[in-house]
């Protein structure tokens, strides 16, 4: 009873240490002085209250993701979607837990824990309205290079193909790929966004493994 009583301790202490950082951490913004260019190229980073999405237009002179992520693949995509959401996370939360209710204790310990692989969620969208959930974000051609190469390089490929996930997509408009890293507590679907934005110079937190504190920033 005693170590039970030590361990209980430990994991308390953990979980106020965990939430004070994320408190101090999302209130810290760097890249507020944009040192690029000033550019009129508008993405949007969008939040469900748990996981946060970037958007960016299906073509730019940088990149046509419909070139990388093909519309034949999904079940009803066409030239009429203009956008596509991009979204890192871990593979079982996502494909296994469609809903809340479909959550397993296995699955949250597994992603927690360092145990499961990670998949990346693509999602296209005809046009995009912004609202509490969907922030517009003003980035330059240099910003949005550093952006496509940060998701790039974390599609898991064979022999060069990027890895589709069948028939594992929510709607008939988003699809699943195979992707590179680890899910875990330190390294949460939100910190993946917040770092891509930092590597690309552009306004975030410092560190923010939750939603709320990385969009509310915009």
């Amino acid at each position: 009873m005693r170590y039970l009583f030590l361990g209980l301790k430990f994991f308390l202490l953990f979980i106020v240490l965990y939430f004070a950082s994320y408190f101090i951490c999302s209130n810290i913004v760097i890249n507020q002085t944009n040192s690029y260019p000033a550019s009129d190229m508008e993405i949007f980073i969008a939040s469900n209250g748990v996981h946060t999405d970037l958007i960016f237009p299906v073509k730019t002179s940088q990149i046509a993701w419909d070139t990388v992520f093909q519309p034949t693949t999904f079940k009803s995509v066409d030239s009429s979607y203009h956008y596509i959401a991009l979204g890192w996370g871990d593979k079982g939360f996502y494909i296994e837990t469609p809903t809340w209710s479909d959550l397993k204790a296995s699955t949250a310990f597994k992603a927690v824990f360092f145990l499961s692989s990670s998949a990346m969620h693509v999602t296209y969208h005809k046009k995009i309205k912004t609202d509490h959930a969907i922030k517009s974000i003003k980035i330059n051609n240099q910003q949005y290079q550093k952006l496509i190469a940060y998701y790039q390089s974390t599609l898991n490929r064979s022999h060069a193909s990027i890895q589709l996930i069948r028939d594992k997509g929510y709607t008939s408009s988003d699809n699943f790929y195979e992707a590179k890293g680890t899910y875990s507590f330190l390294k949460t679907c939100n910190i993946y966004t917040n770092d891509a934005l930092k590597n690309a110079g552009i306004k975030a937190p410092l560190w923010s493994p939750f939603a709320a504190g990385l969009i509310k920033h915009y």
